[in-house]
């Protein structure tokens, strides 16, 4: 009956899911649960008004569920100002709706990653990396984690050649300059970067194989080689 119980409990999760966003937004929705988190994809875009409306209305449901948030971000320009031309040709909405609840997200207390996908000749220059930290850095604070996907060419852009792994390290390399203590790179399994460094120490703390754990070395949230505090969700517990 366990399994049974489970999955009517996932289905009920995700129509009420289903309902608050499509509630909020005015717009359909996908909505799917996967390993304790929620994705959510738009069927139609929601008019720019609405897209802070659908991040929040998200937050919500997940504020309640495990307090973390993983947060797509596609393109930043500038420490002081964010061009939305990315956002307006390629992702069909607008920007700053997006940037607006990272920090509301953060000011509430709840845990949140940055995702930016890395997407060849629309994003990828040196000055979005160096703008997108020191944003993330001065607005969220450099304990953030922020993560560099390469970019497969599928869907609409087909066009564009995969993200060369060289790009990725780049972006990395930008953004620990500028001060970030957790940069990784995603989408290039096996790749050092998948893990969790100390920023004190240098060792490796959580050590990933793509979606695999292969060991962990915190001790209550702390490194377990400096005693460095790891900010994170680790064994249920939110640590800041």
């Amino acid at each position: 009956m366990a399994p049974l119980t489970n999955a009517l409990f996932g289905f009920l999760f995700v129509l009420f899911c289903y309902l608050i966003v499509a509630a909020r937004t005015r717009q359909r929705v996908l909505a799917l649960t996967l390993t304790g988190l929620l994705v959510v994809t738009l069927v139609s875009p929601p008019p720019a008004q609405a897209q802070g409306s659908v991040l929040l209305a998200i937050q919500s449901v997940m504020k309640v569920i495990n307090g973390a948030i993983n947060t797509a971000l596609k393109a930043i320009n500038s420490i002081r100002m964010a061009i939305n031309k990315f956002y307006q040709e390629v992702v069909n909405g607008e920007l700053k709706p997006v940037l607006n609840t990272l920090v509301t997200i953060r000011k509430q207390g709840t845990w949140s990653e940055i995702v930016y996908l890395v997407v060849p000749t629309l994003n990828d220059s040196d000055q979005e990396f160096r703008g997108l930290a020191r944003w993330v850095k001065s607005e969220l604070g450099p304990d953030v984690p922020l993560h560099f996907s390469q970019f497969h060419p599928e869907y609409l852009l087909k066009n564009l050649p995969l993200t060369p792994v060289p790009t990725l390290e780049r972006a990395k390399a930008i953004c620990d300059a500028e001060g970030l203590h957790y940069v990784y790179i995603g989408n290039v399994p096996g790749h050092p970067a998948e893990s969790t460094y100390c920023p004190k120490c240098r060792r490796v703390v959580v050590e990933r194989a793509g979606f695999a754990v292969r060991a962990v070395h915190l001790n209550r949230g702390k490194c377990q080689f400096c005693q460095q505090a790891i900010p994170g969700v680790w064994d249920g517990l939110l640590h800041l």
